[in-house]
């Protein structure tokens, strides 16, 4: 919960990351995998979406937009 309330602050930030950028250099093991678990469930849940343009590429995050202009 705690990594996916940061990662979820990020986003007031800007509306796109990488995965490297939320984890930063050199993370902890323990980091990169609550970071990675936080971002699939976001996805999961719709509060952002994921994209890899080659494999073994950056994985890209960008939050969804909201329903509000609708």
């Amino acid at each position: 919960e705690g990594a996916t309330r940061r990662i979820r602050s990020m986003f007031a930030e800007r509306d796109e990351w990488t995965l490297g950028d939320l984890v930063g250099q050199s993370p902890s093991i323990v980091d990169l995998l609550s970071s990675l678990l936080a971002v699939l469930e976001l996805a999961r849940v719709g509060f952002v979406q994921l994209a890899q343009r080659q494999p073994f590429g950056s994985v890209v995050i960008r939050r969804e937009p909201t329903d509000a202009a609708a």
